[in-house]
């Protein structure tokens, strides 16, 4: 059982993470519509209010926290790319809240190692997703490009002018391209540059194919030339090179496979022998052969696994 003092720390960090999550909630409760535009109708007092709490940070002290280990800039631009409006201090609020809850939960499981491991796990989760909405977000985003060049070489050769094709695309697509063209937009028109403008949109989404059109677009302006034709070049190659990607993603699938049940394949047999037989596999976790042992074997299908997906991954 464990004992009291770590039973009040963990219900005294059960409280403030939950405390943290309930204030950073708060502060995102009010979406993008009551961050960014104030409401239309109201009275001069009534509309001043929503503006001061969207300006509000409800964590200052993990914001200050932030700020000075170098994680403020940092963690604002992943939530970017990911498409999140979100504060960092509310993304560091979500992980202390899911660690302390998470550490809680380990305690009256199974004791201390496994709450450490609980709350380490949590405590990442909120990040983890954050990496995943950016990897489909970007994978989106230059799924859609070729269309959104297409239609911006269509609209320059029915006479629109370079701002107005980029207004075309962030009208007529869906996001997230839409998103992207249109804070290319909102920079040009608050008065920056061409080229800072496009290089912000290279840095908010850091792929090769963007980098290309940057380029195109950056070359002509310094150069000159037939702005439509190259975009349709532009766009001609990122879609055969999309379709190519595709077949290879296709055709390595089996190895992906083969690697997904390689690595599920132990945790799941130890499952159904540990239920089967209870404390045939103590010896692998309580004696210093078997934790050698247990090290050795994880350290080897880690390489193996890392091994496969250097051999699968194929850039064009």
């Amino acid at each position: 059982m464990p004992s009291l003092a770590i039973i009040l720390g963990a219900a005294a960090a059960l409280v403030c993470g939950g405390a943290v999550v309930f204030v950073a909630a708060r502060g995102s409760d009010e979406g993008p519509s009551h961050r960014y535009a104030p409401a239309a109708q109201e009275t001069p007092v009534e509309r001043s209010h929503p503006d001061e709490r969207a300006h509000q940070d409800p964590s200052p002290i993990i914001s200050s926290s932030l700020e000075r280990l170098g994680l403020q800039k940092k963690l604002q631009w992943h939530m970017l790319q990911a498409g999140l409006l979100l504060r960092p201090s509310e993304l560091a609020s979500f992980m202390l809240g899911a660690g302390a809850a998470a550490f809680v939960a380990g305690i009256f499981l199974r004791g201390l190692p496994l709450a450490i491991a609980m709350g380490a796990g949590a405590a990442y989760l909120p990040l983890a997703y954050v990496a995943v909405r950016k990897s489909a977000r970007r994978k989106a985003l230059v799924n859609q490009l070729p269309e959104a060049l297409s239609m911006m070489a269509s609209s320059l050769r029915s006479g629109y002018s370079f701002l107005r094709a980029m207004q075309a695309v962030g009208d007529e697509m869906d996001p997230p391209i839409a998103e992207e063209f249109g804070r290319v937009l909102d920079e040009l028109n608050v008065g920056v540059s061409h080229e800072f403008a496009l290089k912000h949109l290279h840095e908010r989404c850091p792929t090769g194919d963007i980098e290309l059109v940057v380029t195109a677009c950056q070359i002509q302006a310094n150069v000159g030339g037939n702005l439509a034709e190259i975009l349709d070049t532009t766009s001609d190659m990122i879609r055969e090179r999309v379709r190519l990607q595709g077949e290879i993603s296709a055709l390595t699938a089996e190895g992906r496979l083969s690697a997904g049940i390689l690595a599920a394949l132990p945790v799941f047999l130890a499952v159904i022998v540990n239920h089967l037989s209870p404390g045939y596999l103590d010896p692998l976790f309580k004696t210093k052969l078997g934790l050698l042992m247990f090290g050795g074997a994880s350290v080897a299908m880690t390489m193996g696994l890392l091994l496969i997906k250097k051999m699968l991954n194929i850039q064009i």
